[in-house]
């Protein structure tokens, strides 16, 4: 299509009337403007408007206060998510952890209290304790008994009873640690590790795939013990007589 141009009887009219401030459409005289004069006119005012500073470009522009209402949106949404993700944690429950407290336990361990290190046997069935030192020599064969409240030395044929003996069941209290103790977990090196805190004391228990305590440590009374299961047989309660053995 040929490019549409005003003519000079056009040119001059216009010229007329911008000079006298007459609308371009007077009584005597018409401005014939065709299609492509409009179009030409436009896009010379577009531009113009985009070069003044914060004027969108014709065809960019959005009604007023349309971005604020979307800004308002998304600043309602992120106090929405802060309630649902506080929610979420509260409602979070402590990991489960093993408990071995409450029916009969024996246990083959190696020792370690402070500077001492030893291995020993340990079981408790039907609420009596009973420790079974294995290695050193110096102390294999010695065996502690607590029963009804009565705590007892033995040696061989010798036997004498000692309040103070209760002492030696202390690395075995990681066993019965209570309920929520624990309250934190990981897995290392294959094994689920649960820690927690007890006041001053801490406590760290590692068990394997099946359940079973393979390392337990912890600073109890002041002490830094560290227990080595080598052996381990548990009864729950629910299984009545028939038992339950798991051997590490």
């Amino acid at each position: 299509m040929k490019k549409p141009s005003l003519t000079a009887e056009n040119d001059s009219l216009l010229r007329r009337g911008l000079a006298r401030g007459l609308p371009l459409w007077g009584r005597g005289t018409a401005i014939a403007v065709d299609e492509g004069f409009m179009r030409a006119g436009t896009a010379r005012c577009g531009g113009l408007l985009c070069a003044v500073p914060h004027q969108p470009p014709f065809g960019g522009s959005f009604p007023e206060g349309k971005p604020k209402r979307r800004r308002g949106r998304r600043l309602l949404i992120l106090p929405i998510l802060a309630l649902l993700l506080s929610l979420a944690s509260c409602g979070a429950k402590a990991p489960s952890a093993p408990r071995f407290s409450d029916g009969n336990l024996t246990v083959t361990a190696e020792v370690t209290r402070g500077d001492l290190a030893y291995a020993a046997e340990f079981s408790r069935r039907d609420g009596a304790r009973t420790l079974t030192f294995l290695a050193p020599e110096t102390l294999a064969g010695l065996t502690v008994t607590d029963a009804g409240g009565v705590c007892r030395l033995s040696l061989g044929e010798l036997s004498v009873e000692s309040p103070d003996a209760a002492a030696f069941f202390t690395p075995f209290t990681l066993f019965d640690l209570p309920e929520g103790s624990l309250t934190g977990s990981r897995e290392e090196n294959g094994l689920t590790v649960y820690e927690g805190t007890r006041g001053e004391e801490r406590f760290r228990v590692a068990v394997d795939a099946a359940g079973r305590p393979v390392r337990l440590e912890g600073n109890v009374g002041g002490e830094e013990i560290g227990v080595t299961v080598t052996k381990f047989e548990f009864d729950t309660p629910s299984e009545g007589t028939e038992r339950e053995r798991k051997s590490a």
